[in-house]
């Protein structure tokens, strides 16, 4: 099941098993999701603030992966970019790698490399609504 994240909120991410990127967020609407990809072979996240404004979320599979964003990611030697480059690139698109691209309205921007396709990420939103901490109910409400 994919949750439409624009306006929605990164809250953390977490490397579990040095492999494993697990992005804890909140839906525009208040529901808590998490997106979890095995995999990662290379992280680039910057500008991670409080109130991390998601504008969309995008990935890539193989042949559909930026070379533009491949290159931010990989941030090669200047001397040597075309070479590493198109190295890279053959080897994401034979194994058929994935590439998430996470961007911003305001705060984080990320980018991660998977060695695996996109199929074996996994999405979790629970039937839960996240209140706000200014609400005089429970923080955690089942939704309705």
């Amino acid at each position: 099941m994919f949750v439409d994240l624009h306006d929605g909120y990164l809250n953390g991410l977490l490397i579990e098993a040095e492999t494993t990127l697990i992005l804890h967020c909140k839906t525009e609407d208040g529901r808590a999701c998490t997106f979890t990809m095995p995999g990662m072979v290379r992280l680039r996240a910057n500008n991670f603030r409080e109130g991390n404004i998601i504008f969309e979320l995008n990935i890539y599979q193989g042949p559909e992966c930026p070379i533009e964003l491949v290159k931010q990611l990989k941030e090669y030697e200047e001397a040597r970019t075309d070479e590493m480059l198109s190295k890279d690139m053959e080897i994401i698109v034979q194994g058929n790698w994935t590439l998430v691209e996470l961007t911003s309205s305001y705060g984080c921007d990320l980018l991660a490399l998977f060695d695996c396709p996109a199929a074996a990420a996994r999405y979790d939103v629970p039937d839960v609504r996240i209140k706000s901490a200014s609400s005089p109910k429970a923080a955690i409400t089942p939704e309705r």
